[in-house]
C-alpha cells in the first residue's frame, strides 16, 4: 500500500514540476530574448559612434567635391603615404 501511495505522489510531483516548467519557461525565454535584444540595440547604436563609420561618408563627399587639380594632388599625396600596407617595393636596403 505504501509503495502505491509513494508512486502516486511521485507521479503527481513530477507532473507538477513539469507543469510549472511549461508555465514558467516561455516567460523566461521571452524575457531573456527581450533583454538580449535590448543589449544588442544598445551596442548597435554605439557602433555608429565610431569615427570611421560616420567620417568615411564625409570623406567621400570631400573627394567628390574636389576639382581635377585638387584630386590629382590628393592622389599623389595618398600614393606617397606609407601606412605599412603599401605593396610598392622600397629602394632602401
Amino acid at each position: 500500500m505504501k509503495t502505491m501511495t509513494k508512486s502516486i505522489l511521485k507521479s503527481i510531483a513530477i507532473g507538477l514540476l513539469f507543469g510549472v516548467a511549461l508555465f514558467i519557461m516561455p516567460r523566461f525565454i521571452i524575457g531573456l530574448s527581450i533583454i538580449l535584444l535590448l543589449i544588442r540595440l544598445v551596442k548597435g547604436s554605439r557602433r555608429g559612434n565610431r569615427p570611421f563609420g560616420r567620417h568615411r561618408l564625409a570623406f567621400a563627399e570631400n573627394v567628390r567635391a574636389m576639382n581635377d587639380e585638387e584630386y590629382s594632388a590628393f592622389k599623389s599625396d595618398m600614393g606617397n603615404k606609407d601606412c605599412g600596407h603599401s605593396t610598392k617595393k622600397s629602394n632602401k636596403q
